[in-house]
């Protein structure tokens, strides 16, 4: 384990990650093969659509799930969700669905990934 700790969780709004990324398109909530929901973040670049899957953090997961086939708008309104992105120990950047207050219990979830916090 490195003695570097990764950076604090980056926490924004949902309309701000769909302008910076300029995302045209959002999937249905549905549920991942490992049962987690999730929704794909869409836009177009050079000619082809590109997906940012953005998986509900393990606080959010079980309420999200009640919104499968459905729009995700009122599952992050339901929970008022937040886009938590961070970089993992691996050094691979994660992004989730989260509550997006490190002093609630999300914060446990969020940094459950983040091993040797």
């Amino acid at each position: 384990m490195s003695d570097i700790k990764p950076a604090p969780p980056v926490i924004q709004s949902v309309s701000e990650f769909i302008q910076e990324n300029n995302f045209t398109a959002i999937s249905k909530v549905r549920i991942s093969d490992n049962g987690y929901p999730l929704v794909t973040f869409l836009k177009t670049v050079e000619g082809k659509n590109v997906g940012t899957n953005v998986l509900f953090s393990k606080g959010a997961a079980d309420k999200a799930k009640a919104h499968e086939g459905k729009s995700f708008v009122p599952a992050v309104k339901e929970q008022a969700l937040k886009i938590v992105r961070y970089i993992a120990e691996d050094g691979e950047e994660r992004i989730k669905l989260g509550r997006g207050n490190l002093l609630y219990d999300d914060a446990t979830s969020i940094l459950d990934d983040l091993d040797g916090l």
